[in-house]
């Protein structure tokens, strides 16, 4: 995930301020940012950007963060998905962990470095899995097909070339 385009992230919130905050400071980062602020959009998004790493509000109206983290989840558990909440709560890290967010992120961010640091590490942990995959393609002499298998197998898409520069040498 080495070019931009390649680093994308889906950033959900009903604060226009802080979609606005939070682009500011993961475009300075590299990552592209798509910034929606109406929840009841982020499959339908994720689903047309093959977006890898989403940000969540918790509290929204009509849908929750919590529930959209459940469905995407269920969709692709692959999907990097960090909260960003003004409900700071031992319950609230306990759900969002129970649900499989990466991290939780409490609002309002003292310093927001914190935000890109945690895009940073969901990156990373991304790219440790396509190096397993790659690992293994290579272990297993497989000439081609993983990008294919990949491809066949995700709910969301995956470009060729971000899947074929992971997986090959």
């Amino acid at each position: 995930m080495s070019n931009h385009q390649d680093r994308k992230i889906l950033h959900v919130d009903d604060d226009p301020a802080i979609l606005r905050i939070a682009s500011n400071v993961l475009s300075k980062r590299g990552y592209s940012v798509v910034s929606i602020s109406d929840p009841t959009l982020a499959i339908y998004s994720l689903t047309q950007t093959g977006t890898r790493l989403v940000i969540l509000d918790i509290d929204m109206p009509v849908k929750s963060g919590l529930s959209l983290l459940e469905e995407i989840k269920s969709i692709d558990g692959s999907i990097q998905v960090i909260m960003l909440t003004g409900m700071v709560s031992m319950a609230t890290i306990f759900r969002v962990t129970q649900l499989g967010a990466e991290e939780c992120l409490f609002k309002p961010i003292s310093d927001l470095n914190e935000l890109g640091d945690a895009a940073d590490r969901a990156y990373e942990k991304m790219l440790r899995w396509w190096r397993t995959l790659r690992e293994w393609k290579l272990r297993n002499g497989m000439a081609s097909g993983v990008s294919q298998f990949l491809a066949a197998n995700s709910y969301f898409p995956l470009s060729e070339s971000s899947t074929q520069s992971l997986v090959d040498p």
